[in-house]
């Protein structure tokens, strides 16, 4: 069986909690400059930095030193999610329905989520 690390096609993104998504969004975008790839206005927004997708979440209760996220796009959900599954990980599942996505997730030693992204077929 190919492992999981064969099984990924792209990093989707990588997840920074911020308590204040205004000033998140002014350091990044207004102050440095980086590319706006997407926002959902009080949830989220998503920029580049060479190349790597990185999604700022608006979360006013978490502090700074709490669990991050990775995103990468699998080229079989099926199999990622079997390989874990027999890894004895606790999976997470869930889709998307507004961007067509499914994922499977899982955390590291940490409690940081590693989550793997396909569109369903």
């Amino acid at each position: 069986m190919k492992p999981i690390s064969g099984h990924i096609t792209s990093v989707e993104f990588v997840t920074l909690w911020s308590k204040n998504l205004a000033k998140s969004r002014e350091f990044y975008i207004d102050l440095l400059g980086f590319s706006l790839l997407r926002e959902r206005a009080g949830e989220f927004f998503q920029f580049d930095i060479a190349g790597l997708p990185v999604c700022v979440d608006c979360h006013p209760e978490r502090s700074g030193n709490e669990a991050n996220q990775i995103g990468v796009r699998v080229s079989d959900l099926d199999a990622t999610a079997a390989i874990l599954d027999g890894m004895e990980f606790e999976v997470k599942r869930g889709e998307q329905e507004e961007a067509s996505e499914r994922w499977v997730a899982i955390k590291d030693p940490d409690g940081h989520e590693l989550i793997f992204i396909a569109n369903p077929g």
